[in-house]
């Protein structure tokens, strides 16, 4: 296959992908706000959170800070937290220049409450890549958590949504783009 052809084929995918993301239909399901102390809210959030959005149910999801300020505090608490492996949590960090960001993390799953649990700090184990909330900051914070339903999307078109939706928020922790 000659470069040529690697272009064309390219661009045929980029069109399929157009395509399958112009079927999805997206709509903001849920907002909730949230102290990461209160651990009852939390369960009840988890647990309402998989009564509206069943397994194989695809949602964008975004934490966000109340408090802008808090945004520098969670940064150096996770960047301690990760040169000097005190929980063992696996947490993605991003260049300083995202500290003036109202957003904490983006992502997208077909099981919510399971994903949750894990951000909370509420799942078994550490190797997840998630926030660990409760292992890794242990201060009071209060956040915000919108999920975004994504019906008829494809692992493909779910995944070019998060990318996006992360690249105009730009959180402060969480990976770079999946495509």
């Amino acid at each position: 296959m000659n470069i040529e052809d690697i272009k064309k084929t390219v661009c045929l995918e980029l069109d399929n992908l157009k395509n399958d993301v112009m079927k999805v239909n997206a709509s903001i399901s849920e907002s909730y706000r949230f102290k990461i102390t209160n651990l009852s809210k939390l369960e009840g959030l988890i647990k309402e959170t998989k009564l509206k959005f069943p397994k194989n149910i695809t949602v964008v999801y975004i934490f966000g800070f109340i408090k802008m300020k808090d945004s520098v505090d969670v940064y150096k608490v996770y960047k301690e937290d990760k040169l000097k492996k005190k929980s063992g949590c696996s947490t993605s960090l991003v260049p300083k220049e995202y500290f003036k960001t109202k957003s904490l993390y983006v992502g997208s799953s077909q099981n919510i409450s399971a994903r949750l649990r894990n951000h909370f700090g509420l799942g078994k184990g550490n190797s997840t890549y998630s926030l660990h909330l409760r292992k890794v900051y242990k201060k009071e914070l209060e956040l915000t958590l919108e999920i975004i339903s994504l019906a008829n999307a494809s692992n493909d078109s779910s995944q070019i949504i998060e990318d996006t939706i992360s690249k105009h928020y730009r959180p402060l922790l969480g990976k770079r783009g999946g495509l």
